[in-house]
C-alpha cells in the first residue's frame, strides 16, 4: 500500500471517529504507525495559564497519567509555542522550537520523555481559540529514532485539516444516541438549518430550522428527497458541492475544508450561505448511511454568528 492509499485509509478512520470516542485511539494508532512514531496524542494547551492535557492517546498509560498530572506544565515544546506559531493546519517540528541539546537539559526529558521514548515530536496545529487555547495532534519518537523530516511534515499536514473538521463534527454530535428522535432533538438545538444526506445526495434528516427554511421555498427546496436551488444553475452548483463533500466521506479524495456555495433567493434577499462537510458513514438508526451535512444560514433571518461557527469546519 503506497503513502496515498495509506492516507486515504486514515482519512476514513478519522471520519469514522466522529461521535465515537473509542475510535479516536485507533485513528491515532494508524497515524503513529504511518509516521514511525513511539506515540501519538490529541492534546490541548492553554497558553496563558499553562493548563493542558490529553484528549486521546496511544502512549504508555503511565506516560498518559504523568503527562496529564504534571509534565504538560513543563513540556518544553508547548512552552515555546506562541499564538503566532499556531496557524490552523501548520505542522511544526519540535526541533525547530527546542534543540535536542536543550531538550536533554530539561526536567521533561530527564524525568519523563527519556523513560517513555517521547523525546522528539511533530506537532500538527488543529485549532487556536482566542489566541489562547490550542488543540493539536502530536506524534513522538525516542532518542534511538531519527528526527522527523519534510516527508513526515507533508504526511501529517495532509491529515490535519481532516482532523480539524472531524473534531468539529464530533463536538457537534458527541453523545448523540443511535435513535433518530434523539439525533433530531440535538440538531434542533442548533440555530443553523442542518440537513443530513446520504451517499447519493438524498435527504435523510432535517432539523426544525431546515424544515422552516424549506417551507419558505426561497432559494432552496426539497423535491422528494432531492435538494433543489431556485434555478437549474443553482441546483447544479449545489449538487456539485454535495458530491464533492460526499467524495471525502467515501475516501475518494484527500481534499479538506468545508465546501461552500451561495444560493440566490427569488425574493431578492441576501443569498443563502451553505457550508457542506462530509460525515462518517453510519449504520445507526439515527442517520443510516449519512455521508454529508449541510449547514445553511439565511442572513436575512439568522444571526451572522452562526456562519462564523460554521467557518471552523
Amino acid at each position: 500500500m503506497d503513502a496515498h492509499d495509506r492516507l486515504l485509509r486514515i482519512v476514513n478512520e478519522i471520519y469514522a471517529a466522529v461521535g465515537d470516542p473509542a475510535r479516536w485511539r485507533s485513528c491515532l494508532a494508524s497515524i503513529c504507525e504511518l509516521l514511525g512514531g513511539s506515540g501519538a496524542n490529541l492534546l490541548f494547551h492553554d497558553l496563558r495559564d499553562r493548563r493542558g492535557g490529553i484528549v486521546a492517546s496511544v502512549v504508555d498509560p503511565a506516560a498518559f497519567d504523568a503527562y496529564t498530572k504534571y509534565f504538560h506544565s513543563v513540556d518544553p515544546w508547548a512552552l515555546k509555542l506562541r499564538p503566532a506559531d499556531l496557524v490552523a493546519g501548520r505542522v511544526i517540528r519540535g526541533s525547530a522550537l527546542v534543540t535536542h541539546d536543550d531538550l536533554r537539559r530539561s526536567e521533561y526529558y530527564n524525568d519523563f520523555g527519556r523513560s517513555f521514548g517521547l523525546t522528539r515530536t511533530l506537532i500538527g496545529v488543529i485549532d487556536l481559540v482566542e489566541e489562547r487555547l490550542t488543540t493539536s495532534v502530536t506524534v513522538n519518537r525516542g532518542d534511538a529514532q531519527p528526527d522527523f523530516d519534510e516527508e513526515s511534515e507533508r504526511l501529517l499536514g495532509a491529515l490535519v485539516p481532516h482532523l480539524r473538521r472531524a473534531l468539529f463534527l464530533h463536538q457537534q454530535l458527541a453523545g448523540v444516541d443511535a435513535e433518530r428522535a434523539v439525533l433530531a432533538e440535538v440538531l434542533d438545538r442548533l440555530h443553523a438549518a442542518v440537513i443530513l444526506v446520504d451517499a447519493g445526495g438524498d435527504v435523510l434528516l432535517m432539523n426544525r430550522a431546515a424544515e422552516a427554511l424549506m417551507a419558505r421555498r426561497d432559494g432552496i427546496t426539497v423535491d422528494g428527497r432531492r435538494l433543489r436551488g431556485a434555478s437549474a444553475d443553482a441546483t447544479a452548483a449545489l449538487t456539485r458541492a454535495v458530491t464533492q463533500a460526499i467524495a471525502v466521506a467515501r475516501g475518494g479524495t484527500l481534499a479538506a475544508g468545508a465546501v461552500r456555495v451561495a444560493l440566490s433567493k427569488p425574493s431578492g434577499g441576501q443569498a443563502l450561505e451553505v457550508a457542506i462537510t462530509s460525515v462518517v458513514q453510519t449504520d445507526t438508526a439515527a442517520g443510516r448511511g449519512a455521508a454529508a451535512a449541510l449547514f445553511i444560514t439565511d442572513p436575512d433571518e439568522m444571526p451572522i454568528r452562526v456562519m462564523a461557527a460554521a467557518s471552523h469546519l
